[in-house]
């Protein structure tokens, strides 16, 4: 009998309401439950019968159903939702056990499509951006020792947004010692390269401005710290972008003195600029990261020496002439390694590093300085294991990409892929690229498709440059 499996449990009556339906019988008391809720009134309706043997229409359980609705679960959720006060936009859902309010948000898997070998020859460093005409462009430090004429920093740019198609220009630069190069798009939409030369005679921060957008014409590669070139770090572990003028703007640190210098160039070209030293000391020798904020003005991400959080610099001029130093995620014992930062939608600083020991953390700031932010643990390496690198994207979606190294030594190096389904990271997925790299960390930028593209050096007998288009799935639904 349907009115036996709607009851949730009920009491018996002292006495029957129909005449048919005897005392004791196994239904009597899920009868008197239907009635005292208004879910029958008897067949014909008013009756002192109910006819408990006959079937069921389909009207007659529909409207059964209906009246259940009404008279239990409706009243149910108005007494237990009534008091959360969820805004539009937002659902009722369960949390540790209670009812709670929450933005319906898609929950992305990263799924790898096919992996490019793009180099082949001793590649040690990658960076990559998306060129103006929509396909990435790669720019690699190569140390072919074999080949010194072909050693450097070069440049990959693809004709295919998968990288299928594409040309390696050749050196850019002709060093064995040029490494860690960064790439930015300038506002003519030609590539922009910053980079290192670590050889004896050679030690310094140098740029190089493209003419085409696979940089196969460029102008004279500019010498931007002119230390004489004997002096080992100054200029190293450079970060490029383009600043609210149109000129590229630098950071980047000195190991001479434990500084965090910049870079601002009043050209193109770089052939006019000047250095600014913005940390007189305390500065870790990990990467920098530069991005524009949203008031127009550069923010640098590094590792502070002393930990306490990650160091960030926060510019109030265009040339960083003006500014202020602080910390982001002041969690007691974060160290504040590897950071790389990019500017969410809301103009505001999203940080990748590691906080703690082996931890990849997003820090999502909810102020300019990014004294106040929300930090999310990502990944925990293996005990043995370093982080080597952090790289982080943000797309039209403000949904954050991380990729990193795990990096083990010898055979177990994997580069890992995190796509965060809210904005704040609070839920993510991963997936791992590849199981040997270098301890040069990846890097990853955000296709003209909405996708995640990561470029990184495998380390093989030789060194491979691979690059690797990512599509995110929609694989469920989570709430923020």
């Amino acid at each position: 009998m349907i009115v036996g499996a709607l009851v949730a449990g009920g009491v018996a009556a002292a006495s029957t309401s129909f005449d048919d339906v005897p005392a004791g019988k196994f239904y009597e008391a899920p009868v008197e439950w239907a009635v005292a809720q208004g879910i029958t009134t008897g067949s014909p309706a008013g009756s002192r019968t109910f006819k408990p043997e006959d079937p069921v229409t389909r009207g007659e359980s529909v409207t059964f159903l209906k009246r259940y609705d009404d008279a239990i679960v409706q009243p149910a959720i108005a007494q237990t939702l009534g008091g959360l006060g969820c805004t539009g936009g937002q659902m009722a859902y369960v949390k540790s056990g209670a009812w709670t309010c929450g933005t319906p948000v898609p929950e992305f898997t990263p799924r790898a499509g096919t992996a490019r070998t793009l180099a082949t020859t001793f590649p040690r460093a990658a960076a990559l951006a998306i060129g103006s005409d929509g396909f990435p462009v790669v720019a690699y430090a190569h140390g072919d020792f074999t080949t010194p004429s072909q050693a450097g920093i070069r440049v990959y740019h693809c004709t295919a947004l998968d990288c299928s198609t594409g040309a390696d220009v050749g050196p850019v630069y002709t060093s064995f010692g040029a490494t860690h190069p960064d790439i930015a798009i300038g506002t003519d939409g030609f590539p922009v390269i910053s980079f290192y030369d670590e050889s004896s005679g050679k030690r310094d921060l140098r740029v190089v401005h493209c003419t085409s957008r696979d940089c196969s014409t460029r102008d004279p590669v500019r010498n931007l710290t002119n230390t004489g070139g004997s002096t080992l770090g100054v200029g190293d572990r450079s970060a490029i972008t383009i600043g609210d003028d149109g000129f590229p703007v630098i950071s980047y640190v000195s190991y001479t003195d434990s500084s965090l210098r910049l870079h601002h160039c009043t050209k193109a070209d770089c052939s006019t600029g000047s250095n600014r030293t913005l940390v007189a000391s305390g500065v870790a020798s990990d990467p920098t990261g530069i991005a524009i904020g949203g008031d127009g003005f550069p923010v640098i991400v590094y590792r502070a020496s002393s930990g306490g959080g990650f160091g960030i610099y926060r510019c109030t001029k265009t040339d960083c002439s003006t500014g202020s130093d602080g910390r982001g995620d002041t969690r007691s014992g974060v160290k504040g390694a590897h950071p790389s930062i990019t500017i969410g939608t809301d103009g505001l600083p999203v940080v990748a590093y590691e906080a703690f020991d082996r931890q990849v953390t997003v820090f999502r700031c909810t102020s300019a300085s990014c004294a106040n932010g929300q930090a999310h643990n990502l990944a925990t390496v293996a005990a043995s294991h370093l982080v080597a690198g952090t790289s982080v994207a943000v797309g039209a979606d403000d949904l954050p990409v991380v990729v990193y190294t795990d990096f083990g030594g010898g055979n177990n190096n994997p580069v890992r892929l995190v796509t965060c389904s809210t904005t704040s990271c609070s839920s993510s997925s991963s997936i791992d690229l590849a199981a040997i790299s270098t301890d040069d960390g990846p890097s990853v930028a955000i296709g003209s498709d909405a996708n995640p593209v990561v470029a990184t050096v495998v380390d093989n007998t030789r060194g491979d440059l691979n690059f690797t288009p990512l599509i995110r799935e929609m694989t469920g639904v989570v709430f923020q």
